[in-house]
């Protein structure tokens, strides 16, 4: 995908529409790993964590970005769910440990950097953008930046106090990276395979790529016996692709005329063209396209 489609050269920035909690105290690490799907015990400081909350049932909660520091960690996870993910990281607590979950909604900012070559902005931190592999965030004064480097694109995570919203900002402009809107970034990471909340709510991690996230041998955690027995069987029965269609159909599900179903996470139009995120049967992962019921014709893209 091209980014020059959607960006400006030396990249634009979105301010996004996330909600933060701050997790601190001692053993707050040990604590966390028995909510979440991943081993987060052993994890170092300065060291970004992806993993998910899951219902009992298997399904998916939210998707979290945790910050670590020390004896502090920042989770990040979509604004819908801020408040159930910090009543989820209260339960559990025991009595005696002082650890405390902290709504950092109104306190903290983050931006999202998107572009095909922004350096520019990592030397004006005086930031070497090995610093930031491996899953590891920097600090630049009270900011914490973090970067992911996919086939053709970046994208720096930087979270700021939101009393310096205006100098996080002034440093944009003096590099030349331009605002953007939520909706450009919704085009783009369905063009790139981002998955986003809406992708992912409600969904088992088999059926969304998100496979990776789930660890079965870190102990116990809530859905876990029902990934077990998903894993036992050998067999994902549903994937989740990129669909291109020539149709101004709004509908969210879809049935394939040789059996099965599509379901539609998000979407974008362009022009009389809808490219969405959506969930379909394994078996037809590899066709080049679906024909369905309601005579629409999908184009099938695998994603990385």
């Amino acid at each position: 995908m091209h980014l020059s489609k959607f960006l400006y050269p030396t990249g634009n920035y979105i301010i996004s529409n996330n909600s933060k909690s701050i997790l601190s105290g001692p053993g707050i690490l040990e604590h966390l790993d028995k909510i979440i799907t991943t081993k987060i015990i052993g994890c170092q400081i300065n060291e970004i964590h992806d993993s998910i909350i899951c219902h009992s049932n298997g399904r998916i909660l939210d998707q979290l970005k945790i910050y670590i520091l020390n004896n502090k960690a920042i989770i990040i996870n979509n604004n819908v769910n801020g408040s159930e993910i910090r009543s989820q990281l209260v339960k559990g607590i025991p009595w005696n440990k002082k650890i405390s979950v902290i709504d950092g909604d109104d306190g903290i900012i983050s931006y999202r950097v998107v572009g095909s070559n922004i350096t520019k902005i990592l030397d004006y931190f005086g930031i070497n953008i090995i610093e930031l592999k491996g899953n590891m965030w920097k600090e630049y004064g009270n900011m914490i930046i973090s970067l992911t480097i996919g086939t053709d694109y970046e994208i720096l995570e930087i979270l700021v106090p939101i009393e310096e919203k205006s100098s996080i900002e002034y440093i944009m402009a003096e590099c030349n990276i331009l605002e953007s809107k939520i909706d450009n970034w919704d085009m783009m990471r369905i063009e790139l395979g981002i998955v986003d909340y809406f992708d992912i709510n409600n969904s088992i991690p088999f059926d969304v790529k998100l496979n990776h996230l789930v660890k079965l041998n870190k102990g116990c955690y809530p859905g876990q016996e029902i990934h077990a027995r998903l894993e036992s069987r050998g067999k994902i029965n549903n994937t989740l692709v990129r669909l291109r269609a020539n149709s101004n159909n709004n509908k969210k599900k879809f049935k394939i005329i040789d059996g099965g179903k599509i379901k539609i996470k998000s979407s974008y139009k362009s022009n009389e063209m809808v490219i969405s995120l959506g969930i379909i049967p394994t078996k037809y992962e590899n066709m080049h396209s679906i024909e369905t019921v309601e005579n629409i014709s999908f184009l099938i893209e695998k994603l990385d």
